[in-house]
């Protein structure tokens, strides 16, 4: 597993969060004239190893975006594959970080998985559910439409019972029924392979987040491409609206 070695300070605020679209996968296998499903293997073998040092460096919620709800007009071959590494990974993570402080979630719409996959999830987020370090969120048939749409669905139906009278609608409250109610919105947006967009990920927390765009394909990322991140942030003048 990677460490690292750089005694690095950011002062991060302490419920700092960093949202990662892990980008590049299939190309980097195409680059190395392999089949894409090696892209995917070895982009979840570098996201599990990056857990731990990600946590070192102080930020207190991460959400990596692995699987959108585009992503099932894939071929079923290629659909089938990922599902099967999401299970190898989460398998792995369960036995290796029993003893770490790594809180596990996931995001997302769970009625699509496939029913092995979710009882991985169940035992992962069970397992995990009284660790106190770093949130881990894995953003698995995840979409901010499909986020913001569920919660205004789920919201229009406590209106209708009489649960929340429309007037007590506000930000606070719509944040509270989100996917990712637990985490605030994201500090960085880091997505790696060329790409210069967020493709529906983390729509709503990611109003006011600093953008970083990578050309390093997922696999090739290493711990020095997020602190190299963070030191961008940290020289960014975040005026939320501000003219100051």
């Amino acid at each position: 597993m990677e460490t690292n070695t750089k005694p690095l300070t950011f002062n991060l605020p302490h419920d700092f969060h960093l949202g990662i679209i892990m980008d590049g996968n299939g190309r980097w296998a195409k680059l190395h004239n392999l089949p894409r499903i090696e892209g995917h293997k070895k982009g979840a073998l570098v996201a599990q190893n990056l857990i731990i040092p990600i946590s070192n460096l102080g930020i207190k919620h991460l959400t990596l975006f692995a699987f959108s709800t585009e992503n099932w007009k894939r071929s079923q071959e290629e659909v089938g594959a990922l599902m099967s590494i999401f299970e190898h990974t989460l398998s792995q993570f369960i036995y290796n970080t029993h003893n770490d402080s790594i809180r596990f979630r996931i995001i997302g719409n769970r009625n699509s998985l496939p029913q092995s996959l979710l009882s991985l999830i169940q035992k992962a987020e069970q397992s995990t559910a009284h660790h106190q370090g770093m949130n881990l969120y894995l953003a698995l048939n995840h979409g901010g439409k499909d986020d913001i749409v569920s919660t205004t669905r789920n919201i229009a139906l406590q209106v209708a019972q009489h649960k929340i009278l429309p007037e007590h609608i506000n930000e606070k409250l719509f944040h509270s029924q989100l996917q990712l109610h637990s985490a605030p919105s994201a500090d960085i947006i880091l997505r790696t392979g060329g790409e210069k967009r967020i493709s529906n990920f983390l729509l709503w927390q990611a109003a006011y987040s600093e953008l970083f765009f990578v050309d390093t394909f997922w696999p090739d990322v290493t711990i020095n491409t997020i602190t190299h991140t963070l030191e961008l942030y940290k020289k960014r003048n975040r005026r939320y609206g501000n003219t100051i």
